[in-house]
C-alpha cells in the first residue's frame, strides 16, 4: 500500500474514455500516448522517508506544505496548476537529489521528471492514498 500521483488532465482523460465505452487498459494507453509520464505511486514508507529528508533540507519553508500536500498519505489531495510553484518544486528536487543517498535519490529524480510533464501539460496534481 502507498500513495498514487496522478496528473489531473490525464485522469480526466481515462475517465472520459471508460465513460465512453472504452476498455480500461486502453484507456490508460491512450493517456500515456497523449500525456507522457502521467502516474506514480510511493509506498508508505517511502514516502515517510522522502518528507523526513523534504523537512531536513526546508526547514520551515513554505513550500514544504506544497510537498505535504502531494505527499498526502490516506486523504485524496489536489495541487491546482501553478507554473511558479511548480518551477520551485524543481529547483528544490534538484536541492534534494543533491544530499538524499542514493536509495532516496531515485525517488525524488522520479518526483522530479513527474512535476516537469505536469508543468509541461499544465496539469493539476491529484495525490490518494
Amino acid at each position: 500500500m502507498g500513495i498514487t500521483l496522478e496528473l489531473e488532465k490525464a485522469r480526466k482523460l481515462v475517465d472520459e474514455c471508460i465513460e465512453a465505452g472504452g476498455d480500461d487498459i486502453e484507456c490508460m494507453r491512450r493517456a500515456d500516448r497523449e500525456m507522457g509520464f502521467w502516474l506514480i505511486g510511493f509506498s508508505y514508507s517511502t514516502v515517510s522517508w522522502m518528507a523526513e529528508t523534504i523537512s531536513d533540507v526546508l526547514g520551515e519553508d513554505v513550500y514544504f506544505n506544497y510537498f505535504s500536500k502531494i505527499l498526502c498519505s490516506c486523504l485524496e489531495e489536489s495541487l491546482e496548476y501553478d507554473e511558479k510553484l511548480y518551477n520551485k518544486m524543481i529547483e528544490y528536487l534538484k536541492k534534494l537529489i543533491d544530499v538524499a543517498d542514493e536509495e532516496l535519490k531515485i525517488r525524488f529524480k522520479t518526483l522530479l521528471e513527474f512535476i516537469k510533464n505536469a508543468l509541461r501539460t499544465k496539469s493539476g496534481i491529484i495525490c490518494s492514498g
